[in-house]
């Protein structure tokens, strides 16, 4: 697959705590390149390239450095706008010195004399490119060589080019970055931001001692390929006031500097902290179009609600501006539809069966639908897997209120999301792929399964938040106002169902939500609607500040069941922790904490335009 030159990240998950380290997710659908060369251009006069890089002899036209090749417009020849393309249909592409080529070639006219169609861009892109045999049919003076798939393109590598930032250092184009082969990303991208403020100077297909001091090869592209990258061992040693963040890409690996904001790493002046965890520019009220306005963090925010604009089920707080839970309009009195036709809620029968770790089949049923997340395809659903006895009790309590609740009012109508349970072999989702996504004790042996909030609006109940979770242009992983989007009374009913089974040993929720979960479930069993009649004993963990509890961040967006394990039992009135023993959650809370996977964590990625052999991993 080619890639427009460009850097195609794929992180594993950081487990391993750096000091003032955060991970952010870089799930960039743009089309990101590096930087064009800044020393070539077309003579139009004699038909030879000027570079800075060697001397042209207009008297015989050759150049010290390579061949130069007649720029006439064709496919391969150098360019700097569309207009200097001669063949129909052709463009300039962003390349150094500019690539006229001629896009979706593939199924479509045949390409002109001396240009083959390359089918191998990703998003099944394809282009009329040079063709050629040999390196020296091509621009190599400008850096470009002749490629596996025939075609004249940009090499990897190259000379120095006299810069002087160094490998992580800011940069306009290729000539600032001074090692040889090292490249620019840049800020922005066909106008578009990359969230890497005043660029980055790396080098790419490196190998293990090749870099320069100071960095490292870490194999940061889709499918495997390296990259050298700037050295880290805490945010404060990367370019922090610029937006960058030392990460790691597995427990205990090396650490490096890469864009990302929040914690200890700010955005400069001018800029802002985006949803995507990285600095983008600032916002206007012109910028934010219509429908939205332009907040004091430079993000483009919902307008305030007014009295009577809420959907159905919500209520507008005037001194917040919020839409936000309407407890004043409960569903009535219940028990509503008798509902002959529930699954059994509880497992019959010792633990061998009712543990057994078994796939979460079907994939969509009464009132719930486990879609592909974290990674995950429709055939490689490998993080859905969970005991018998919490399939059960999760079925059941979807498709008791997928009948009861089928009048009320509010909500989007749509089945709940699942999210991660264990692999199949009762480890932690993300072990199999060496990136375990949750802390130990967790998610082991099918014991646990998050799960979204019902929801008022929107095209489905997936996992995603529910609240505003920004405060200060930084992403704080908790809601910081009331939900704006939750269904409090249809979350209350599933909640207070699956705390009817002895099973259960806990439902945590994020802070926020957890006060007015418990107030709701306590209006709907008053109400009757519940099928048992200590309905208020729902064991239902949140905090509203930090207690090192587990429950405080990464909750915003989904809830968490968890079953106790054999022969335990829950006593009323405590607060039980994410984990059964409470132990090193501070340690392990801290690890994840920043990581933006709908859950916990969420691998870091750039998405590439054309080769090297980088692919686009699903989302």
């Amino acid at each position: 697959m080619k890639n427009l030159s460009l850097l195609c990240l794929v992180f594993g998950l950081c487990l391993a705590c750096i000091p003032s380290t955060n991970q952010s997710s870089l799930n960039d659908d743009t089309n990101t390149n590096f930087s064009n060369s800044d020393t070539t251009s077309s003579d139009t006069g004699t038909g030879a390239a000027d570079t800075n890089s060697g001397s042209v002899d207009t008297g015989s036209g050759t150049v010290d450095n390579g061949p130069i090749l007649q720029s006439s417009g064709n496919v391969g020849d150098a360019c700097t706008a569309d207009t200097d393309c001669t063949d129909p249909g052709a463009i300039c592409m962003e390349q150094p010195g500019g690539y006229c080529a001629i896009p979706d070639c593939q199924g479509g006219a045949a390409c002109p004399s001396g240009a083959i169609c390359d089918a191998n861009f990703q998003n099944n892109g394809s282009y009329c490119l040079k063709s050629c045999l040999s390196d020296d049919e091509c621009r190599t003076n400008e850096g470009y060589e002749c490629d596996q798939f025939g075609t004249c393109w940009p090499m990897q590598g190259g000379a120095p080019s006299g810069g002087a930032s160094p490998i992580g250092g800011p940069c306009t184009s290729n000539a600032d970055c001074k090692d040889a082969g090292a490249q620019c990303f840049q800020e922005n991208n066909g106008g578009e931001p990359t969230g890497f403020i005043n660029g980055y100077c790396l080098i790419s297909d490196c190998t293990a001692g090749s870099c320069p001091e100071g960095s490292i090869c870490e194999a940061i592209f889709v499918g495997g390929g390296t990259a050298c990258v700037d050295a880290c061992q805490g945010t404060p040693e990367c370019r922090n006031t610029e937006g960058y963040q030392c990460v790691s890409m597995t427990a205990g690996g090396s650490a490096f500097c890469f864009r990302g904001c929040g914690q200890d790493s700010t955005c400069p002046a001018g800029y802002a902290c985006g949803d995507d965890a990285y600095c983008t520019p600032a916002c206007t009220d012109d910028f934010c179009g219509p429908d939205k306005v332009c907040g004091e963090d430079g993000l483009c925010h919902d307008p305030p609600c007014t009295v009577g604009s809420c959907p159905a089920g919500l209520i507008c707080n005037t001194s917040t501006g919020n839409c936000g839970p309407d407890l004043g309009t409960t569903p009535g009195p219940g028990p509503g539809p008798t509902c002959p036709n529930l699954p059994e809620r509880d497992c019959v029968g010792g633990e061998s069966y009712c543990g057994e770790v078994i796939v979460f089949d079907p994939r969509v049923g009464d009132g719930y639908d486990d879609y592909p997340i974290n990674g995950e395809t429709p055939t490689n659903q490998y993080r859905s897997y969970l005991r018998r006895d919490a399939i059960m009790l999760i079925k059941y309590a979807a498709a008791y209120v997928s009948c009861k609740a089928e009048a009320w009012i509010g909500g989007n109508g749509h089945a709940l999301g699942m999210g991660d349970m264990s692999e199949a072999d009762g480890s932690i989702p993300g072990t199999s792929i060496n990136s375990p996504g949750h802390p130990p004790n967790t998610h082991e042996n099918g014991f646990d399964i998050d799960m979204a909030y019902f929801q008022s609006t929107g095209p489905d109940n997936y996992l995603r938040a529910v609240c505003d979770h920004y405060s200060g242009g930084a992403d704080q992983y908790h809601c910081v106002s009331e939900p704006n989007i939750l269904d409090i009374w249809r979350t209350a009913l599933f909640i207070g169902v699956l705390g009817s089974s002895p099973r259960t040993r806990v439902i945590g929720v994020d802070g926020k939500i957890g006060p007015l979960v418990s107030e709701a479930v306590s209006i709907l069993c008053a109400d009757g609607w519940f099928p048992h009649s200590n309905c208020n004993s729902a064991p239902i963990a949140y905090e509203v500040v930090d207690e090192g509890m587990g429950w405080y961040r990464f909750h915003h967006h989904h809830m968490h069941l968890s079953l106790k394990a054999p022969g335990s039992a829950f006593t009323a009135g405590t607060m039980p922790c994410l984990t059964n023993d409470c132990q090193n959650l501070h340690a392990c809370i801290g690890n994840l904490k920043n990581l933006r996977r709908l859950g916990h964590t969420e691998n870091l990625e750039l998405t590439p335009v054309k080769k090297p052999l980088f692919f686009t991993p699903l989302q």
